[in-house]
């Protein structure tokens, strides 16, 4: 399982019809049960990132105020790159997705896949 999280990246910046900011003007955590690492999708994107060896240690010594991407990996280190430029939406859907050999699944509109959301979270609970 990996964990992965991002807060304020620039691909949400926008104001809604109404004139407020996007909803994900904030962190948005998201669980993958599945083992990928997402290392090289750092590097791909040219993201500078920084590497720590657990969750804690990543708090207690990243001080990035802007937007963010965090990636945890099955062995609880961690990635952190401030994100400066403009990625593609969904960028951690669509990162595992590729992956996984199923580009096609980073779409949550076509391919919502509640069944696997159902499963996962069964499995999440027995591992809590």
């Amino acid at each position: 399982m990996i964990f992965t999280e991002h807060g304020r990246v620039p691909a949400c910046d926008f104001l809604d019809a109404s004139g407020r900011e996007g909803h994900c003007f904030h962190a948005h955590r998201l669980i993958f049960p599945l083992a990928v690492d997402l290392t090289d999708s750092f590097t791909r994107h040219g993201l500078k990132f920084f590497q720590f060896s657990s969750y804690l240690d990543a708090v207690a010594s990243f001080s990035w105020e802007g937007e963010y991407l965090y990636f945890e990996k099955v062995d609880g280190s961690c990635l952190i790159a401030p994100a400066k430029s403009r990625l593609v939406r969904q960028f951690f859907r669509f990162e595992v997705a590729e992956k996984t050999g199923h580009p096609e699944y980073s779409n949550w509109k076509l391919y919502p896949r509640v069944e696997t959301i159902f499963i996962a979270a069964k499995k999440l609970k027995v591992a809590l």
